[in-house]
């Protein structure tokens, strides 16, 4: 099975909001990719890496947006989803 790439949207620690001024990141596997004033700009710049990467190079990816209290909001999938899997 293909692992994907795995891009978020949260909200910002103090220390991170602290430092940079902003109140939302992006991540990609884990790693800060950017951060943004609001959750909006956030979002956009997520899917719009996300879907590039999948249009240039096929790479399966999921986007998990997350609110405040870290609960997922919206997920999506990039790249064809696995089959046969129940949910």
């Amino acid at each position: 099975m293909a692992t994907r790439t795995r891009y978020e949207v949260l909200p910002t620690t103090p220390t991170e909001r602290q430092a940079t001024g902003h109140r939302w990141k992006f991540t990609v596997d884990g790693k800060i990719r950017a951060t943004h004033r609001n959750k909006v700009d956030a979002v956009q710049d997520a899917k719009t890496v996300a879907n590039a990467e999948w249009e240039a190079n096929g790479t399966l990816g999921e986007l998990k947006i997350k609110g405040r209290g870290g609960l997922i909001q919206d997920s999506r999938t990039y790249g064809a989803d696995p089959v046969g899997t129940k949910g």
